[in-house]
């Protein structure tokens, strides 16, 4: 027997998953990554490396 189910999705709850299948996705490998690249060249532009 088919019951209608709806299913309400909330902004949290979407971006919750949203974070998590990106997460899941690319690896806590590339957040680390790109966060040490954004760190050089901060440094590197602050001290005046162009």
């Amino acid at each position: 027997m088919q019951q209608p189910t709806t299913l309400v999705y909330t902004g949290p709850l979407l971006r919750r998953a949203v974070r998590a299948y990106w997460l899941y996705s690319v690896g806590i490998g590339f957040v680390v990554t790109l966060s040490i690249t954004a760190i050089s060249l901060i440094a590197l532009l602050w001290t005046g490396d162009r």
